[in-house]
């Protein structure tokens, strides 16, 4: 059985994820958008984390869960993490979206959103805005969302990204 037909199984986030996802999230920076960013702003972006670091993330990840302020998807390929997702509903704002590189071009990136999309509409949402790096543009163009403007994202360290802003209708 070839890598593409293997079945993508997506779920909800749940208290124990938040490790993998912090796993991912700086595997996904460091691999896949290396080659837009420089070193300076993928380590701001997305930085190695002491097994402290790791800990905090992970009950930060559980609170997030507890709260249900977010939609949080995982999906899953024989078991293993294969990307995450997170619509904040506050905000109307599709915050994350990041696929574990051993399953790029996969699909795993489109079942995400699109189940994202669904959850956030029948959540009452009628768009969703984002801040795409300059490496995912072109994946969410081709997943229906409309460049507003080119702009900054402020990561946590104060560092400035170069982004773009985009948008969706979802209903």
């Amino acid at each position: 059985m070839s890598h593409k037909d293997r079945e993508i199984k997506l779920r909800s986030g749940r208290e124990g994820d938040g490790r993998n996802v912090a796993q991912i999230h700086y595997r996904a920076i460091h691999e896949i958008a290396v080659n837009n960013y420089s070193d300076k702003i993928l380590n701001a972006w997305g930085r190695e984390l002491s097994e402290q670091e790791l800990t905090k993330r992970e009950e930060n990840f559980n609170q997030r869960v507890k709260q249900e302020k977010n939609i949080i998807v995982i999906a899953e390929i024989d078991g293993k993490i294969a990307g995450f997702g997170e619509v904040s509903l506050q905000e109307n704002e599709l915050t994350a979206l990041y696929v574990n590189p051993d399953f790029k071009r996969q699909g795993v990136g489109t079942a995400i959103a699109r189940d994202l999309e669904l959850k956030a509409n029948q959540s009452g949402l009628k768009y969703l805005k984002l801040h795409s790096s300059i490496t995912a543009e072109p994946f969410y163009k081709k997943s229906g969302f409309q460049k507003e403007q080119e702009g900054i994202h402020i990561l946590a360290t104060g560092e400035q990204m170069d982004c773009v802003i985009m948008k969706k209708q979802i209903s």
